[in-house]
């Protein structure tokens, strides 16, 4: 082999070479493009779950403010629906005519008539002869179911 041969075998393989080296590089830098495109798009997803999370917990921050704002407006209620049931019932022990009307009541269940209503109870003839109507046909009513 002479000096030409080498010499021109020598510049092949060195173009050969050069080219093999040019592509690797372009391959590396598309590669390296492809890598970025990658990321900047998992990073742009990996912020909007961050932002969906930060709504998601602020959300649940007001939901949790919003329980206790409830919690304490349901005691308070709850306070109020005690204080008005004993007040009821005060009234109702206090209640002139219920006082009146339910012994004659009893005693017409058991029996009594428009004279004792009248003389026991204080009460006046019409008034007993309303409540021996009312009460004396329930009374009957009760005895029949019970026979």
């Amino acid at each position: 082999m002479d000096m030409v041969d080498i010499l021109t075998d020598t510049s092949v393989r060195g173009a050969e070479f050069a080219i093999l080296l040019l592509l690797c590089g372009w391959l590396l830098l598309r590669l390296i493009s492809a890598v970025r495109v990658a990321a900047v798009a998992k990073h742009a997803r990996i912020s909007a779950a961050g932002h969906a999370l930060q709504a998601a917990q602020a959300e649940c921050e007001a939901l949790r403010a919003n329980m206790a704002a409830l919690t304490t407006c349901l005691a308070h209620l709850e306070q109020q629906v005690q204080h008005l049931s004993g007040r009821q019932n005060q009234l109702e022990l206090r209640d002139p005519v219920r006082q009146t009307y339910e012994p004659a009541i009893r005693m017409v269940r058991k029996g009594a008539d428009v004279e004792e209503l009248v003389s026991t109870c204080g009460l006046a003839r019409g008034e007993a002869e309303l409540i021996m109507m009312l009460h004396r046909n329930a009374a009957i009513t009760g005895e029949a179911r019970c026979a």
